[in-house]
């Protein structure tokens, strides 16, 4: 393992037939070194590496990492450093099962270890946990890596006392070889939906994640470390939003699916007019509906009806439709051109009642300055998507300015039964933009409420894993 960036998900597995409280963790964070903890001499640390420069590559052939009549590459390592996830026995701190990319001779034979080769790059995101079917037991899990690629691991809850089966599936491929692939930090969104009857909508459930460099939050920017960043766009991609369409496990019943016959890892659509491919995410350009995102933006297709307004059929659809949607960030809080990886996603995205925020760090605005301190640089803005489809069904574009740093939103009260999100001033800022543009904005309406009023729901329950005496 390498540093814990991520915080341990407490929650419940049908472990051999027993219900068990388990501890469940990324395998960390790859710093350089050694053991992945920095750079040491004498005992002392003298810095750090691995992860810390925009380009590393880990997991890298010898010869690729020190060539022959050549220095050693600092920005390779032989190293798997932080690969994988792990589950421990919440009371006792025992291993139980674990998953990453070495091979499983060797293992203790106690430790349950699920084998992927793709699991080869540190992944630092919170696990995400996913109980399908509300019997208090989790199961899928999903994370990230710092290489580009997603994850889900399904565990087969058939209460057999003797085996703990579990599967993995890529469901996400962006890596690339010269160590510039999207890194998620953030533990994604997982959501259900039935809105399949709807323009915008769908019968899907989706698993969104956010990208963007954490450890050089300013690479890209002239104020990036010259050390272990660079100061320009030079070969790098933009940051995006990535929403993935998990039919595998959709509608009903599949919480152990046929591995076989696994859709597999998506990739991206690089036009917004690209035909539709249940292996390939949906470019959107525009996130609210108007003339605009008709004329392809969306990740639907439309048709003409007579007398009627064009409609949205959705792409959700095994067979016919997409893979999901991606959002790149391409676009400033003004709306002006920014270059590839300026602007990233450093904060957790929030989902709530078919809308979705998304938080954006701009590297290279200026932020403030202090003449006591070395000021605080860029500023966060967040912008509203819609789920399932990314795209909204009114034309209200809202976006936030949420001032200098790297700031996020939170999720509090309306004073009318339902939750908004909380922003620092959610009026027209010193730019005089105000927070939604379109025909579909209501005035003195900032904020899109979400919920209502708490009630309770009487249904029959039962204890599954009861003990007798």
């Amino acid at each position: 393992m390498g540093q814990s960036w991520s915080k341990p998900k407490l929650d419940y597995v049908n472990w051999k037939g027993k219900r068990k409280l388990v501890m469940l963790v990324s395998g960390g964070y790859d710093a350089g070194g050694e053991n992945g903890d920095g750079l040491w001499t004498h005992g002392k640390r003298t810095g750090f590496a691995g992860y810390e420069y925009f380009n590393f590559r880990q997991g890298q052939a010898e010869s690729d990492c020190k060539p022959e009549g050549e220095s050693e590459d600092i920005t390779c390592s032989t190293k798997n450093i932080g690969s994988g996830v792990y589950m421990f026995d919440a009371d006792n701190g025992d291993l139980l099962w674990f998953a990453d990319s070495r091979p499983s001779t060797g293992i203790t034979q106690d430790v349950i270890h699920l084998q992927s080769k793709d699991l080869s790059y540190s992944t630092v995101t919170d696990i995400k946990t996913v109980d399908r079917n509300n019997d208090g037991i989790i199961d899928h899990l999903y994370l990230g890596d710092l290489a580009g690629q997603a994850f889900r691991i399904d565990l087969k809850n058939n209460g057999l006392k003797s085996t703990y089966d579990t599967q993995i599936t890529k469901i996400l491929d962006l890596h690339k070889s010269n160590g510039t692939s999207p890194r998620f930090y953030m533990s994604p969104v997982f959501t259900a939906h039935r809105s399949g009857g709807k323009a915008e909508g769908g019968d899907i459930v989706t698993v969104t994640f956010i990208s963007g460099n954490k450890s050089s939050p300013l690479l890209a920017t002239s104020d990036s470390l010259e050390s272990t960043g660079q100061e320009n766009s030079n070969n790098l991609e933009y940051d995006a939003v990535y929403a993935i369409y998990d039919y595998d496990i959709y509608p009903n019943g599949y919480y152990y699916p046929d591995h076989t016959k696994s859709l597999g890892a998506r990739t991206l659509s690089s036009q917004a007019s690209d035909t539709m491919s249940i292996t390939k995410l949906k470019l959107i350009e525009n996130t609210a509906k108007s003339n605009a995102t008709i004329t392809g933006a969306q990740v639907g297709k439309f048709t003409q009806e007579k007398g009627t307004d064009n409609k949205l059929i959705t792409s959700v659809d095994k067979k016919t439709g997409w893979g999901g949607w991606y959002y790149p960030f391409k676009k400033t809080y003004l709306k002006a051109s920014a270059n590839p990886a300026v602007i990233k996603g450093l904060t957790p995205l929030i989902a709530m009642q078919n809308s979705l925020y998304v938080t954006m760090y701009d590297a290279a605005l200026a932020g403030t300055t202090s003449g006591c301190g070395a000021g605080v640089k860029g500023q966060s803005f967040t912008k509203r998507l819609c789920l399932p489809t990314g795209v909204c069904p009114e034309d209200a574009d809202y976006t936030y300015n949420l001032g200098s740093g790297i700031v996020s939103v939170t999720v509090g009260p309306d004073g009318k039964g339902g939750r908004v999100i909380i922003v620092p001033e959610p009026n027209p800022d010193s730019n005089m933009t105000k927070p939604c543009e379109g025909a579909g904005c209501k005035e003195g309406e900032d904020l899109v409420p979400a919920g209502g009023a708490i009630r309770f729901i009487p249904n029959r329950w039962y204890e599954r894993y009861a003990k007798t005496s």
